[in-house]
């Protein structure tokens, strides 16, 4: 019989008096409480209060004991992600627990805020050096050097920018955050006092894309402390390797304020338990309600439309289109294959010079005008525009490998893919014009990245040669798995707690599954499906 290494398990009271001891916020003075609440994307049935509750902690643990960068030193922390996509997909409380301990051996642990990093761990760092030398140890951010160049873009000021984000949201707000350190001129350009500029919504992009997706988790889920980390994480990678590819004053956009909009009384931005963190408390009573009244809560923002903000209304030219022409064009380059270069030193490569502005100039044919911007749910609004990049994204990531060959997806336009799914949860807090900028700039780096990866040919034969119909009766296990002697895994299969365990998993995929093959069950499948 399989054995599980037993990890120990702690729920309700019990979880937060453990927590509180381990890690408690008097340790991490400004840190957040976790203000989870079910996806507004996917609703999958097995999300309750319970695993909400549970979540909360584990975000809280997460964001309290660990770095945003993991073991070895340049992987990202990806546990926030394990936890929030398997709380989405209907995970009972021990088996998001489990899956937290299955990953904390991959986990680095997170300095004192305005400390260095773990200085024995300094293989894999990058070069760029702290810029505050023997003084590191009392870096404090504040609202006088947070653009700083010298300090921004430094691994080991993560625990000091996340403290400062964390006090940021709880002063403003979280979209006015987001408004202020991502889209502002002062937050890019930087003004004539900084003339390097900050460049704050480039380094969004950076790190295969780790920044934002850390934002659609946090905008997905509402949760106000892996916000925070997403903006640290963006403020401490470099975005240098995509700096060529938009011009000094990128974005350019009027602010949120300036731009008349008028909210909808249902608008997730304007739910008072993500702004403010004195309103987080969910009973088992109203969880109902927070479920019951998600499709109402994903009603996106609307805006006047007599607000004229210059789109150009161009002839649709597809996405599709749009990469063969950056596959045929003879104007842009692509370096030459060399092992020895990182994804950094490439994506560089394909931008330098005026390269940038060529891939730019190719992406800008993708007319969106500001009528689809307005407009979300409509067969012309923008969500059919995000549904575009989604097919691209997928065939870049799965559709560009040899015909008649084992399929192997390359790790960097897979995270195009991966990062793709959360356009709409960014999107659908913004105004028109900062949606236009996030569009433009998105396609512009998943097509700098296809260039650094050598501009592979999409064959949609690859994907059509998939049956259409798959058997997931066997636990696929992934290359990068933690091994045995892991609390939380079972130590033959190697899985996440026991596959005949009912209390893992999600029971309510075997309800379904066992329904749709059930004869003379109508009435129970409409019971299951309401």
């Amino acid at each position: 019989m399989p054995q599980t290494t037993q990890a120990v398990l702690r729920f309700g009271d019990e979880y937060q008096a453990y927590l509180d001891k381990e890690y408690p916020l008097t340790d991490r003075p400004g840190f957040a409480v976790s203000t989870v609440r079910p996806s507004q994307v996917l609703q999958f049935p097995g999300v309750t209060f319970e695993s909400t509750m549970m979540v909360r902690r584990l975000m809280e643990e997460n964001d309290r004991r660990f770095n945003i960068f993991g073991r070895p030193s340049f992987a990202h922390n990806h546990l926030p992600h394990h936890i929030l996509t398997s709380y989405s997909l209907g995970a009972s409380p021990k088996h998001l627990q489990a899956t937290f301990e299955a990953n904390v051996k991959a986990m680095a642990p997170l300095p004192a805020p305005n400390m260095e990093g773990d200085e024995s761990d300094q293989k894999g760092k990058e070069t760029k050096e702290s810029a505050v030398g023997s003084d590191a140890k009392e870096l404090i951010i504040n609202q006088d050097n947070w653009h700083d160049t010298k300090l921004l873009g430094v691994k080991d000021h993560y625990p000091a920018y996340l403290l400062f984000f964390h006090k940021e949201i709880e002063r403003i707000g979280g979209m006015e955050t987001l408004e202020k350190y991502f889209f502002s001129s002062a937050a890019n350009s930087g003004g004539k006092q900084n003339k390097k500029g900050p460049r704050m919504f480039t380094r969004l992009f950076s790190g295969a894309f780790h920044p934002w997706i850390h934002l659609g988790f946090a905008l997905e889920f509402r949760d106000q402390v892996t916000l925070a980390e997403a903006f640290a994480q963006a403020a401490i990678h470099a975005g240098e390797e995509l700096g060529c590819a938009f011009p000094d004053n990128w974005p350019t956009v009027p602010s949120a304020k300036s731009h008349a909009r008028r909210r909808s009384s249902q608008t997730i931005d304007t739910d008072a338990s993500f702004i403010d963190p004195r309103r987080t408390q969910v009973s088992a009573s109203n969880m109902t309600g927070m479920m019951g009244n998600l499709h109402s809560n994903t009603t996106p923002l609307t805006f006047s439309t007599s607000v004229t903000t210059g789109y150009r209304n161009l002839a649709h030219v597809s996405l599709l289109e749009i990469y063969a022409e950056l596959c045929e064009s003879k104007d842009i380059e692509i370096p030459a294959y060399d092992p020895d270069m990182s994804i950094n030193e490439r994506l560089a490569a394909v931008v330098k010079g005026d390269q940038g502005e060529k891939i730019r100039k190719i992406a800008d044919k993708w007319g969106l005008t500001e009528g689809e911007l307005v407009k979300a749910g409509e067969a012309d609004g923008w969500a059919r525009r995000v549904e575009e990049l989604h097919i691209l994204c997928t065939l870049l990531a799965v559709g560009t490998g040899r015909a008649g060959k084992e399929t192997r997806v390359d790790f960097f336009l897979m995270h195009c893919l991966t990062s793709s799914i959360f356009l709409s949860s960014v999107l659908v807090h913004l105004t028109p014009p900062h949606r236009l900028v996030i569009l433009k700039s998105y396609l512009t780096v998943v097509l700098v990245t296809a260039l650094s990866r050598g501009r592979p040919r999409i064959d949609p034969e690859i994907v059509l040669a998939h049956t259409a119909f798959p058997s997931p009766r066997k636990v696929a296990k992934s290359n990068d798995a933690p091994g045995k002697d892991v609390e939380g895994l079972d130590e033959e299969t190697e899985t996440i707690g026991k596959l005949e365990d009912s209390t893992y998993g999600n029971f309510w995929t075997g309800v379904v599954d066992n329904a749709l093959h059930a004869h003379g069950m109508s009435h129970g499948r409409k019971r299951i499906a309401g």
